[in-house]
C-alpha cells in the first residue's frame, strides 16, 4: 500500500517546495506538528508555538541530547519532552 501511495504522488504535477518551518514537539506517542514561517527557531519558540511548557521533572531532548530551551533547531526536528531519569 505504501508503494502505491508513493507512486501516486510522483504522479501528480510538481508544487513549490514548502519552505515552513516544520517541527515536531511533545512526549513519546504525542507528537503535535508546528509549521512556522521560514527561520531559525529555538526550542522554547517551538514549544510556545505548540502550547507546551517543559514541566517539573521533564527535559526537553533533540537527537538524544538534552537541550536547553535556548538552544536552536533545525527544520524537521524533533522535539520530545521526556521524564528526567536521574543518574544519567
Amino acid at each position: 500500500m505504501f508503494t502505491n501511495e508513493t507512486e501516486s504522488r510522483s504522479e501528480q504535477p510538481s508544487k513549490k517546495p514548502d519552505t515552513n518551518f516544520v517541527a515536531y514537539v511533545g512526549p513519546m506517542g504525542n507528537l503535535r506538528q508546528v509549521s512556522l514561517e521560514p527561520g531559525t527557531y529555538s526550542v522554547q519558540k517551538i514549544l510556545d508555538t505548540a502550547g507546551m511548557v517543559i514541566k517539573p521533572g521533564y527535559e526537553a531532548r533533540v537527537d538524544g541530547e538534552t537541550v536547553s530551551p535556548s538552544t536552536i533547531v533545525e527544520t524537521g526536528a524533533t522535539v520530545y519532552l521526556l521524564k528526567s531519569v536521574a543518574g544519567n
